[in-house]
């Protein structure tokens, strides 16, 4: 009881503390994150650096699925280290492994949990300047499915996002419409034909640079990282932008 209550107590103080141990391998090391949101959910995720000696990285942040958790991307990061990006992979409220309080409660999920989402980036953007191996001046973010609405909230609110991309985004929820001041801006929104017309929309509110572009056959979400063409084109937009 009293050591949840002491790392409760440096939460809420410092905003993150980390646990466990770097695992490492020949291409990159790995360590796991807990970071406090400002409505006080624990947030739980990996933070990866490429093992290729520069001072500082660019960082790439993962918003996954919904029903789903940071592994989503376990087949992805792989090629994002090999760009010479650090990840952050997290795992959004209520999922995977972000279902407590900062004070060890269960995480309840209330009428605003959609709208909350952002917050969850919010205390990543927080954590980003304490770590001397990331470049806080090149940060972008990608999302699928409602993480790309999290993805397109989060750059149109938070100026230290610089790019980001959106793939198979909603234009039922998390749209921005009722946030003033939102400006979204310099996003790769993607998407097959069935889901077309939910990306126009965002983009169509969305201020350049930005691209949309649809891919062929049924793919939503992290399924479009099967079409080699889509991920070359993830890397042209960070590579142009970020």
């Amino acid at each position: 009881m009293k050591a949840a209550l002491l790392i409760a107590l440096i939460i809420l103080a410092t905003g993150c503390v980390q646990q466990g141990q770097i695992t490492t391998s020949a291409d990159f090391e790995k360590r796991p994150i807990e970071l406090a949101t400002s409505d006080n959910v624990l947030i739980k995720g990996d933070l990866y650096f490429p093992k290729t000696g520069m001072e500082k990285y660019p960082v790439v942040i993962l918003a996954h699925q919904l029903n789903g958790d940071r592994k989503q991307w376990d087949n992805f990061i792989p090629l994002l280290i090999e760009k010479n990006y650090s990840v952050i992979a997290y795992d959004m409220r209520g999922l995977g492994q972000s279902t407590r309080y900062v004070n060890g409660t269960n995480f309840v999920q209330t009428s605003t949990y959609f709208d909350d989402m952002p917050k969850d980036v919010a205390a990543i953007i927080n954590f980003i300047p304490n770590q001397t191996r990331i470049d806080k001046t090149r940060i972008a973010i990608v999302g699928a499915s409602v993480g790309a609405n999290v993805a397109y909230i989060s750059i149109g609110r938070y100026p230290a996002i610089k790019a980001a991309v959106a793939m198979s985004p909603s234009s039922q929820r998390l749209t921005g419409v009722d946030i003033g001041g939102l400006r979204p801006h310099t996003i790769f929104f993607m998407a097959d034909s069935s889901e077309a017309a939910s990306a126009n929309i965002l983009a169509a509110n969305t201020g350049e640079p930005k691209e949309v572009m649809i891919y062929k056959g049924l793919a939503h979400g992290v399924e479009l990282l099967n079409n080699p063409l889509a991920v070359n084109d993830i890397f042209g937009w960070l590579s142009k932008y970020l």
